[in-house]
């Protein structure tokens, strides 16, 4: 893997995609729709550009891989995509001098555009209703600083968009006059971070997102920033950490995770390509970066690594690195240990179609329960990762994901998304503290099953939290109680595929 190959979006490669889609909108423009058929794509839009075709679908292990023995057995999955209703144009007036951009924007605004390496993050409103919230990414070959929002348990899903310096006066729902009361008390700025992307977000709290890092590609500008996002009040606030520990320096794709009230920030990419494999935790309580002593031995230096939180563990895996990584690593995050993970197979995410290993980077690597979903990304060879792998982390054993598809009955099937690397993608999660723990057993997570479980594994919890405060050698854990959290499904959204770049939305279930 060059360097050149390393850097995203390049040039030529943008010429070439925009070039691939002006000719395949050119011969859609050919083909005839009756009015009904229009008038049904007004009223639900997906946001699936081009449906995967049948030859896209892979419904098993490749020849090589399938000649390998796996870890553990395949494991079934579902995919289906997540719809939205088109807003109607408004008629306009004979005397109207509209020509055509107010309805151009308003039609831009329905959706997302096709965007890479952008953010996706789950956060809840006041009520308690889910959304998913984008942020950012390369719209063609410019960033974007635009935050789209996606209510999952709205009767009428619809997207919404939050610009800088635009607002909608027209919204007079509860829920936007209350967002204005809120506003006012908290003083609105207006202000946004700057267009970016291959930067990180992550939910520090049911309905704050922390925003960290990543580029403006035009301007080889690199970002070390931290930003906060409220959804009740569609309000960015830059953060100045306080403190004498420095800031990581600036960078893109990185990962970064978090442990209830503190954002890990790994790896990543800095100006001048340089690689980098350091560690840095930002406490949002204290509002400053946290001090971290060096343990060894660690990982190598990377970036468009994948990693995600499994109980109180960082898993990373693959990346670029100064050589190809095919490698899986998990983080202590209460000692700040590292382990590297060694499968007792050869199956695993970084097996290419011919048997042999490499690197894998530009995926997506999402927590469920106590297992790790890796999907997508490109591998070492150039092409696009083609299977969906499982880390049980109970064993640490990979799993293949499998879905069926019947093309006789594809009417009343879901397909899976086409293959794409660049993309987001976060776990949706019902998460419940030990405090309540006992009127939401059984959890997927734990599988405890009466009262006396329960108990147990509270006190065991409580009794290892009082220890991890006592002993000041380990990162201190914040002053919280323990939780779980049981997954419902995850969210998966853009990217770019071989041809073209995506803006459609889908859940995955286990």
């Amino acid at each position: 893997i060059t360097e050149t190959a390393m850097q995203e979006e390049p040039a030529k490669q943008q010429k070439e995609e925009q070039s691939q889609e002006q000719q395949e909108d050119e011969q859609k423009e050919g083909s005839t729709t009756s009015d009904e058929e229009k008038e049904k794509e007004e009223d639900t839009q997906s946001a699936v550009d081009v449906a995967p075709s049948e030859s896209s679908i892979h419904t098993q292990l490749s020849k090589a891989e399938s000649e390998i023995s796996v870890d553990g057995p395949a494991i079934p999955c579902q995919w289906s995509v997540m719809k939205f209703r088109k807003p109607k144009a408004k008629a306009q007036s004979p005397k109207s001098k509209d020509t055509g951009v107010a309805s151009a924007t308003a039609a831009r605004r329905a959706c997302p555009p096709q965007l890479t390496s952008a953010s996706i993050v789950p956060l809840k409103y006041a009520d308690g209703q889910q959304a998913v919230c984008i942020f950012g990414g390369v719209v063609d070959t410019q960033p974007t600083s635009d935050v789209w929002i996606y209510n999952t348990e709205e009767k009428e899903k619809k997207w919404t968009c939050i610009q800088e310096g635009v607002e909608d006066e027209g919204d007079k729902s509860p829920r936007s006059l209350e967002r204005k009361k809120l506003r006012q008390k908290n003083g609105y700025t207006g202000v946004f971070p700057p267009a970016r992307c291959g930067h990180s977000a992550v939910n520090i709290t049911s309905n704050e997102m922390l925003l960290f890092g990543g580029a403006n590609i035009c301007t080889a500008n690199y970002f070390n920033d931290v930003w906060s996002w409220d959804i009740d009040m569609y309000m960015w606030n830059p953060i100045t950490p306080t403190g004498v520990v420095p800031p990581p320096i600036p960078r893109w794709h990185a990962t970064t995770v978090t442990l209830e009230d503190r954002m890990f920030v790994y790896a990543g990419e800095s100006q001048g390509y340089v690689k980098l494999d350091d560690l840095h935790v930002y406490s949002h309580g204290e509002t400053a970066w946290v001090s971290l002593r060096t343990v060894f031995p660690s990982p190598p230096a990377r970036m468009m690594h994948g990693s995600c939180m499994v109980g109180d563990k960082m898993v990373t895996v693959g990346g670029v690195g100064i050589s190809p990584l095919t490698d899986v690593w998990c983080l202590e995050t209460r000692s700040l240990m590292w382990r590297q993970l060694k499968s007792r197979s050869k199956a695993s995410p970084f097996l290419m179609g011919d048997g042999g290993m490499g690197a894998l980077y530009g995926h997506v690597c999402v927590s469920w329960d106590d297992k790790v979903v890796v999907h997508g990304g490109k591998m070492q060879n150039g092409n696009l990762n083609t299977n969906m792998w499982l880390l049980d982390m109970r064993d640490e054993k990979w799993h293949p994901l499998t879905y069926e598809y019947d093309s006789a009955n594809a009417a009343e099937q879901a397909m899976p998304p086409p293959h794409r690397w660049k993309h987001s993608s976060c776990s949706i999660v019902s998460t419940n503290t030990t405090k309540i723990m006992r009127n939401a057993a059984p959890l997927a997570t734990m599988n405890l099953s009466d009262e006396t479980e329960i108990g147990e594994y509270i006190q065991q919890q409580q009794a290892e939290l009082e220890q991890q405060h006592a002993y000041s050698g380990l990162l201190l854990s914040s002053n919280t109680v323990p939780h779980v959290a049981a997954t419902k499904s995850i969210v998966v959204f853009g990217g770019s595929g071989p041809h073209r770049r995506y803006n459609d939305l889908w859940r995955l279930t286990l």
